[in-house]
């Protein structure tokens, strides 16, 4: 599937598997069927890059983080703009949805994590912390959220009373994504110092690093039956590795430009990527 000039950044599977919604340059953000590999509805308003996007739990929003300093919300089925949120004051990169659709996280190059309550109109709380740029976010179980910066840090939150639990040192430059093991402890980082780490939230150590990629790692997600994590990066390589052991058990080559984003599906059949080569 062809996207916009300029590149995918963004990716994300709608809840049934059926659609990928893909975010990118120039304000781009589309619906790609699956199945047959077809764009479906474009979503037209933002004003810069979509670096993020997010499905609500039950399908039925879709949320976008864009360099035009704005987060929107987006009615799937008939690609209204719901809610336009604009309390950040620089890019905004970074979007995910709690598991209720109730909560929405965004970061930025702010520096700044905002919680909003979608059942209200006011500005959301904030979560202060990171010396740098926020690059990712991902909700976890037991209140958790984490938080991926320029800062080399990621950070662990209890975002509902904004408490911070830990912050996970070690990588060597900017951490760029993250993402939490589906019904586990652990939690995985790329960064742009090529490498992949793997955190036990139990004790907030570094359980692994892999090795591998040949440049900076920009996109990873974890399958669905957190057995099998997908990293991707400036190498226009996919990997996957087996979480248990480490161990690289597929290499996807086809992109021709850096790959900016991965996803599984929610039945962990399929494995999506978007890259700088305009495709998905």
């Amino acid at each position: 599937a062809k996207g916009p000039r300029g590149g995918i950044w963004g990716l994300a599977f709608s809840p049934d598997g059926a659609h990928v919604a893909a975010g990118g340059a120039g304000g781009s953000l589309r619906l790609w069927d699956v199945s047959s590999g077809k764009p479906g509805r474009s979503f037209g308003g933002h004003e810069g890059t979509v670096f993020d996007v997010a499905f609500g739990p039950r399908g039925e929003l879709l949320a976008s983080a864009s360099g035009d300093r704005s987060v929107r919300l987006w009615r799937v089925s008939d690609g209204k703009l719901q809610r336009r949120l604009t309390a950040h004051g620089a890019t905004v990169r970074a979007v995910a949805f709690d598991s209720s659709g109730r909560y929405l996280a965004s970061g930025g190059d702010d520096r700044l994590i905002r919680l909003w309550d979608l059942r209200t109109k006011t500005p959301g709380w904030v979560l202060a912390g990171h010396q740098g740029s926020i690059w990712g976010l991902a909700f976890g179980a037991q209140g958790r959220l984490a938080s991926a910066s320029k800062d080399k840090t990621a950070r662990v939150w209890k975002w509902a009373t904004g408490e911070l639990e830990r912050v996970l040192p070690g990588h060597r430059q900017m951490v760029w994504g993250l993402a939490f093991q589906p019904r586990g402890e652990l939690l995985v980082t790329g960064s742009t110092d090529n490498e992949v780490r793997l955190w036990d939230l139990r004790g907030g150590h570094g359980k692994s690093g892999t090795g591998g990629h040949v440049g900076m790692v920009v996109g990873v997600d974890f399958s669905p039956d957190g057995r099998l994590l997908a990293s991707g990066g400036k190498d226009r390589s996919i990997r996957l590795w087996e979480v248990s052991s480490g161990r690289e058990v597929a290499r996807l080559q086809g992109h021709r430009a850096k790959v900016w984003a991965v996803a599984f599906s929610p039945d962990g059949k399929t494995l999506a990527s978007g890259a700088s080569d305009r495709t998905v």
